[in-house]
């Protein structure tokens, strides 16, 4: 392994570690955190990166106030290239760094994990796209084309870089065209179409193929067109134990007038002249249990919002995952023509929380 690609100095900003944690290929995407001596002094992990946008660290944030303790060290004397120190720790972990008897890093060790019966994939396609208009009378909003390739396109292959080996594709409207996109198309994960009679939400047809649901599941919307890290959600959300795992991303407000605070009371607090407002909304990608899925009824309307409040109120916990990667909804004729203007390959543009 090339450590030094690896290798981040202690003085970056949070911005500069996500250039460099976009530059790597999965599944080894991190950083060591070192001083000026090459010493260890911590560690970033797309986790550690997400956790810091949920807390409202801006891009500028020193990346030491975001890092992981480096608590595991090995030793450079203590490894061999046919025993490494990872199959001797009770807790195995992604990578560990070695560092030299004064401290300096020499090496660092891997253990990669097969994410493809980890968890599966599940796309909803089968919405009419009403908000385009004309645009999907006679094409489904799924097979749009962005980028020359149609979204759906873009959502498998986000799937398909976290090796996710089976992915249930939801269909309705004009549903032979999904099906003849997807014999043309040359997969990398097992598909298989689920037929929605009826429209059934935006989480009923999970309700169909429920009972064969062993695995977590991945749900995308049909319309979203996102770099998204899905091998860090699927991590993410094995390391929670929640049954659900909502993805977010930031959206803001401009208001338009002065916002006025004041007590409970009406005594005049101060005014903020047109403030911008910044919200995590649902980005329409979702991680559920098989315990979750079991909840969705077979054959009756369900949407996502009822199934997520459902498994709070039973006890199953429910954590948000934020994105800070390329991330666009194609519902209105005007985002399709933002998102066909944009470099979907290249643009890593970093959707900072506002302070």
């Amino acid at each position: 392994m090339d450590i030094n690609r690896h290798l981040l100095p202690h003085t970056a900003s949070l911005i500069e570690a996500i250039e460099a944690l976009n530059k790597m290929p999965a599944p080894n995407i991190f950083l060591i955190i070192i001083d000026h001596n090459r010493h260890v002094v911590g560690t970033l992990t797309d986790g550690d990166v997400r956790r810091a946008f949920l807390k409202g660290k801006g891009g500028e944030t020193p990346v030491h106030d975001c890092m992981g303790v480096a608590s595991k060290l090995g030793l450079q004397y203590q490894y061999s290239r046919n025993e490494t120190l990872l199959n001797g720790l009770r807790a195995r972990p992604k990578f560990l760094p070695v560092v030299d008897q004064c401290g300096v890093i020499v090496d660092i060790l891997t253990s990669e994990t097969d994410l493809a019966d980890r968890a599966l994939g599940f796309v909803m396609a089968g919405g009419k796209g009403t908000r385009l208009g004309e645009l999907t009378k006679n094409k489904p909003k799924p097979l749009m084309e962005v980028d020359d390739k149609p979204i759906l396109g873009h959502v498998l292959d986000r799937l398909e870089e976290a090796n996710v080996s089976k992915t249930f594709i939801s269909v309705n409207y004009l549903s032979e065209q999904i099906g003849h996109f997807v014999d043309e198309r040359i997969n990398k994960t097992n598909i298989e179409l689920v037929y929605e009679d009826l429209p059934l939400g935006t989480a009923g047809a999970i309700g169909l193929v429920s009972e064969r649901i062993n695995l977590p599941v991945i749900v995308l919307n049909g319309d979203i067109i996102t770099n998204l890290n899905v091998e860090a959600l699927i991590e993410s959300h094995a390391r929670s134990g929640n049954g659900v795992t909502i993805a977010v991303t930031r959206h803001d407000i401009k208001i338009p007038f002065g916002v006025v605070r004041h007590t409970e009371d009406g005594v005049f607090l101060g005014i903020d002249e047109k403030p911008t407002m910044s919200h995590f909304v649902a980005a329409g990608v979702y991680v559920l249990s098989p315990e979750v899925c079991a909840l969705i009824p077979k054959r009756k309307r369900a949407d996502m919002p009822d199934v997520i409040n459902l498994a709070k109120e039973i006890g199953l916990g429910v954590g948000i995952f934020p994105i800070h990667e390329y991330w666009i909804d194609i519902g209105r004729p005007q985002d399709l023509q933002a998102a066909r203007q944009s470099d979907i390959k290249s643009d890593r543009k970093i959707i900072q929380p506002k302070v």
